[in-house]
């Protein structure tokens, strides 16, 4: 194949095939680039954690007719909040279903002094089951961060009610937030009628631009346009209003595209563990989180289907055009309504296609109806939250595995190395205003999985390069040729150095998707990181 697909193989650019096929390529190139990167893996700060060469790039390595296709589903639910909160689980916080429903919509219990501010520590001693009784003074914050940072099973929502507090219409989206990203780079205003048809028709353009402190628009050296905020007024938290709220695609930092490319590379390395288990592998390959459904469940089911257990030999993988997360039709089988109407045909898909590529559906009962979501029931019990419907659909992605001749010894659990064996690992390049942004919108997460610039053949742009292990004694250097990297001033803030960089590109620099070698006499030499930048055709 030479190009990916766009998820769900959604068409942005009906009527203008000259943007369509624009949106496409970037989108193909950033694709590119995060298989690259989790082909390599970490060979910066981990040992056993690289080289996942059962991994496979279909656009370098072609599908072969004995290939097969394996879906992988998970419960939408985010089920780390039952395993920590509910009393069912054993938690010393003992939360009943309701409140865990609460909890799982919003975030925070009013009437619980624990939960009145968000989510309380938990124990860190997490394996094999969580340990209740290690002291508290070791337990950690619940992450990840964020105003949906809790719904991080690939699928987040936000719900609309009325002036009685009954709900009225509800948004589940599972749209990756890199994809956004690439249309807006493409076409800012296609964005902003999107929007405007799936979240509100109050939507402005400057309310989805990026600001700095002052309220200025932080400008993207690469278009020369305002930059995109992921995270604007009508795409986030979990409650919508007439002026703001929303969910138009994912903002957990753990929810994107380049996250779950990752983990499956990850998850095709060897490992020998006993039990055999997903949770043995999680813990062992730390490529997921522990007690999250997607995580652990879709790198057990790569790892097992790459051992081919039973068979001959091993098998590589990738995951399936089109790439992407997806939510699956509900089992409405045990909804009800009050005037016995179908519950499904509340179900409305927005974005994607039923009944398997779903990115983005609401539930909402029509105005001509005298009731509202709140009179549904579910199992029998009134919809209180968008949460209970999360509990009766599942997420779902497919990987594509081949034969391979390729021969791997497992290899020992992931080991962090020490400060002083790690090497200079790029981290991202972008605007400086941006790197500002984004890491303050990402929290502790900062700007991973941000899909790298794009500089034209013959022209220049002004970036900040932020990499981990390096000091202002670095050298930078784009890997291929044609490309000058200039640093023009360094700060470091304990382990992260981040340098103001003049970037050129030659007229006839090689295009493409490039990697970025840092070297530092600090450090031992590592390998460059790849997908960095991309280069264009003038």
């Amino acid at each position: 194949m030479n190009a990916f697909s766009p998820p769900a193989n959604v068409v942005d650019f009906p009527s203008d095939p000259t943007k369509q096929a624009a949106l496409v390529a970037r989108w193909t190139q950033f694709l590119d680039g995060f298989i690259q990167l989790a082909i390599v893996g970490d060979p910066w700060t981990n040992d056993n954690d690289s080289n996942r060469v059962l991994f496979f790039n279909p656009l370098t390595t072609p599908i072969g007719p004995n290939a097969i296709v394996a879906p992988i589903t998970w419960f939408a639910f985010p089920n780390r909040v039952l395993s920590y909160f509910a009393a069912s689980q054993g938690s010393s916080y003992g939360l009943t279903d309701v409140e865990l429903y609460e909890l799982a919509d919003q975030g925070f219990l009013a009437g619980k002094p624990d939960f009145g501010n968000g989510f309380p520590p938990v124990p860190s001693d997490v394996y094999p089951v969580i340990n209740w009784q290690q002291p508290k003074t070791n337990w950690r914050a619940y992450e990840p961060p964020g105003a949906r940072g809790w719904q991080d099973e690939y699928c987040e929502w936000c719900v609309q009610r009325d002036g009685q507090g009954r709900i009225v219409r509800i948004d589940f989206t599972c749209e990756n937030p890199e994809y956004w990203v690439a249309l807006w780079k493409t076409d800012p205003n296609a964005v902003l009628s999107l929007y405007r048809a799936a979240v509100s028709a109050s939507v402005q353009l400057d309310d989805i631009v990026m600001h700095d402190k002052t309220g200025a628009p932080i400008i993207d050296p690469e278009t020369g346009l305002p930059a995109y905020n992921p995270i604007n007024k009508w795409n986030t938290g979990t409650i919508a209003t007439p002026t703001s709220g929303g969910a138009m695609h994912l903002t957990s930092p753990p929810n994107d595209i380049d996250a779950e490319i990752y983990l499956a590379a990850a998850a095709t390395l060897l490992r020998d563990v006993t039990p055999y288990t997903a949770a043995a592998l999680v813990d062992c390959a730390a490529y997921g989180v522990p007690y999250r459904n997607s995580d652990p469940n879709i790198g057990y089911n790569v790892n097992r289907t790459v051992k081919n257990a039973g068979g001959n030999g091993l098998r590589m993988a990738t995951l399936t055009d089109p790439i992407g997360l997806y939510m699956q039709q509900p089992d409405f089988s045990s909804y009800a309504t009050p005037d016995g109407t179908d519950a499904s045909t509340f179900w409305t898909v927005v974005r994607g296609s039923a009944p398997s590529m779903i990115l983005h559906a609401t539930f909402a009962v029509p105005a001509s109806k005298p009731y509202t979501v709140s009179d549904v029931t579910i199992g029998g019990q009134p919809i209180g939250y968008a949460s209970q419907i999360a509990q009766t659909f599942q997420m779902g992605l497919s990987a594509t595995v081949q034969p391979t001749a390729q021969n791997e010894s497992a290899l020992p659990c992931v080991d962090t190395k020490p400060d002083a064996a790690c090497s200079p690992w790029p981290q991202v390049i972008m605007g400086p205003g941006m790197l500002d942004a984004y890491a303050a919108l990402m929290g502790e997460l900062g700007t991973s999985g941000l899909p790298p610039p794009t500089v034209a053949q013959g022209k220049s742009a002004s970036f900040a390069l932020q990499v981990l292990y390096a000091t202002k004694d670095a050298t930078i250097e784009v890997v291929g040729g044609g490309v000058t990297v200039t640093a023009t001033s360094a700060t470091v803030d304990g382990t992260t150095a981040t340098f103001m960089v003049d970037i050129a590109v030659a007229a006839d620099a090689t295009p493409g998707v490039r990697s970025v070698q840092v070297s530092d006499p600090t450090y031992p030499a590592g390998p460059p990181a790849p997908a960095m930048l991309i280069i264009a055709l003038a």
